[in-house]
């Protein structure tokens, strides 16, 4: 499970596959963040959110990519179009950049930054 699953569903055209398959990696990504998946996903989201994990914009996108994994997955006449599965691609990626490499990024930065400032009275 995680993104290369999602790209290879999507590089193969399969765009309803892609949408659930970044749904099972927004589950992934909520387990690797400590949550059991015994949480139901809405109350993990949440958690995340009042954790300082995701902003309020990647909350509103994993609530998007829940309700259109939960779309794909059950209602058998729900199709997803290229474009559709495109931006659901797209927003996973984004919570997963901004949780794993912006975020680190940042707190680096900052790091370099208050070292800076405690040798430079």
């Amino acid at each position: 499970m995680g993104m290369g699953g999602c790209l290879q569903c999507y590089e193969a055209c399969l765009y309803t596959p892609t949408v659930i398959m970044c749904r099972r990696t927004l589950e992934g990504f909520l387990q690797a963040m400590g949550i059991s998946k015994k949480v139901p996903l809405m109350k993990a989201l949440e958690r995340v959110k009042n954790d300082g994990i995701i902003n309020e914009q990647l909350y509103q996108w994993a609530i998007l990519l829940k309700d259109s994994g939960n779309d794909a997955a059950h209602n058998i006449a729900s199709k997803f179009s290229p474009e559709d599965a495109k931006d659901i691609l797209d927003f996973t990626i984004a919570i997963l950049d901004f949780s794993y490499s912006y975020k680190d990024k940042f707190d680096k930065f900052i790091s370099r930054q208050n070292g800076k400032a405690v040798h430079h009275p």
